[in-house]
């Protein structure tokens, strides 16, 4: 095995660790919210409120969360008159 073919496989290597690396961290600073709930994002870009999820990177950013629920009140029928 030459110096160039070691060469490519520590390269392969390095960038398959990269890779899962980077997966690694992405699945740790996504945050996703239940039904009925908002993620409230204040910090570099401003302020970005999600209904689903997005990704939170907590040194830069506040991450709140909000219970947001639409309650419905339903009122008597009013009588019609001939």
């Amino acid at each position: 095995m030459g110096f160039a073919s070691q060469m490519t496989f520590v390269t392969i290597g390095v960038v398959v660790v990269t890779i899962l690396g980077l997966l690694a961290l992405f699945s740790k600073f996504y945050r996703k919210v239940e039904q009925s709930k908002v993620i409230i994002r204040n910090g570099i870009g401003g302020q970005i409120v999600s209904f689903g999820g997005m990704f939170v990177v907590p040194i830069f950013i506040v991450l709140k969360s909000w219970i947001f629920r639409l309650n419905v009140l339903k009122l008597p029928e009013k009588e019609k008159t001939v």
